[in-house]
């Protein structure tokens, strides 16, 4: 994937190239109990539920959610995506954090850092990978995208401005602090949405080398998998339905994979998304 220069309406603060491949949080908080919680490389890889909506969450209208005392928009886009049920799990245990929640007393996270995470991930990664959570010691939170070698970090402060921090192993890192009216949003919605046609085309193609199991006498349901990707599997009450969430499922699980820069996802029709450049 060939990387472009950034640029941005406010100042640039730094260029180096001291990038990391995976980046690291550096936090001292980092290796504390609450990352299982807030970042789990695990999550629903190979099927996909509405379970995980938390009670604290719940839709008030079409692509409207109330979280306590917060209201959030979202897009239908948004909402369609394998990872979107994930994101409404960790922002309830975003909201579920109070004050010293790492024993340095950290602040509790501002519901407004949160409803603002919201709208930033509505405005640039409706159409990206799946992103993480974070808290921050200030109340803040912070969106972190890694995605084919790059890296990606949206502080959302409750008030003021945005800091984004991109670092691409091409041009160095860059960071920025940005208000709501900043180019950079544009750029950033271009970036997250690199390879996602790609990787839609590579479900696709998935979907032909699939095998489905058809209903037994044990299970009323159809079980359909692709063997060059263990472990991934989806069902559904025909033959279509099972086909079509299969591939959603394999449109998510190559997104995680891409995330966490695993390099062991089959080539499919022809699209090899590991090398792909």
């Amino acid at each position: 994937m060939g990387a472009r220069p950034m640029t941005a309406s406010g100042p640039t603060l730094t260029q180096r190239e001291d990038c990391s491949r995976h980046g690291d949080w550096g936090y001292r908080w980092q290796e504390a109990n609450v990352i299982p919680l807030i970042r789990d490389a695990s999550v629903r890889a190979v099927h996909r539920t509405g379970s995980v909506r938390a009670e604290s969450i719940r839709p008030i209208e079409a692509s409207t959610f109330r979280a306590e005392n917060i209201t959030f928009e979202v897009t239908r886009r948004l909402v369609e995506q394998p990872w979107f049920d994930d994101v409404l799990a960790t922002v309830r245990e975003l909201l579920a954090l109070g004050r010293n929640w790492d024993g340095s007393n950290e602040q509790a996270i501002h519901p407004k850092a949160i409803k603002r995470a919201m709208h930033i991930l509505r405005t640039v990664g409706e159409e990206g990978p799946r992103p993480d959570l974070v808290p921050l010691p200030n109340g803040s939170v912070q969106l972190e995208w890694v995605y084919r070698n790059q890296e990606v970090k949206i502080e959302s402060p409750p008030f003021g401005l945005v800091s984004v921090s991109i670092c691409d192993p091409l041009v160095g890192k860059t960071e920025v602090r940005a208000g709501n009216q900043s180019k950079i949003w544009h750029e950033l919605k271009d970036r997250l949405a690199i390879g996602t046609v790609d990787v839609k085309r590579w479900a696709k193609a998935a979907i032909e080398r699939a095998v489905v199991e058809e209903p037994n006498e044990e299970r009323s349901h159809y079980i359909a998998t692709v063997p060059s990707c263990p472990g991934v599997l989806a069902s559904g009450d025909s033959l279509d339905a099972a086909l079509a969430e299969l591939e959603s499922v394999m449109f998510g699980w190559a997104h995680l994979k891409l995330r966490d820069g695993d390099s062991d996802i089959p080539p499919m029709g022809g699209i090899d998304l590991v090398n792909t450049t």
